[in-house]
């Protein structure tokens, strides 16, 4: 019997998992280029997530920047550095690496180009109100 939470848990786990990969398929993600207005080094986007249960925000940033992603609400987020599909399921490792936290990104890029960052359901909900909060410095 004590075992059971533990399992419960691991179930849980991988049917979150499970549900992180299947909203992040690219297939019928609709994906948007994030532009910032002219001097500004940051962008808020206000959003649902419904049917898409995802969004692919592409932010264009050079080698040596700082990239800075948070977003707050009832979805979470990734960030996928250039060349990488979302389907490798390798997210681009934040400089806070020992902070795992879905709703918080920060890095310092080591290579020019478009970074996909990857707004998403969490488990269990069938839409979700957020704001995405970027900035590169």
């Amino acid at each position: 019997m004590r075992r059971l939470p533990a399992v419960l848990v691991l179930l849980l786990l991988i049917a979150g998992l499970a549900h992180a990969a299947e909203a992040q398929s690219t297939r019928g993600m609709r994906t948007e280029r994030v532009r910032f207005a002219r001097g500004a080094s940051g962008a808020v986007i206000d959003g649902r997530l419904g049917a898409p249960r995802a969004v692919r925000y592409l932010v264009g940033v050079r080698a040596g920047q700082t990239l800075l992603v948070e977003t707050e609400g009832e979805a979470w987020v990734q960030v996928y550095a250039p060349g990488r599909a979302i389907a490798d399921r390798y997210a681009a490792p934040s400089d806070d690496g020992e902070r795992l936290d879905l709703t918080y990104w920060r890095g310092r890029v080591s290579r020019n180009g478009d970074y996909q960052v990857v707004v998403f359901t969490r488990p269990g909900m069938a839409g979700a109100d957020y704001r995405l909060t970027l900035s590169v410095r």
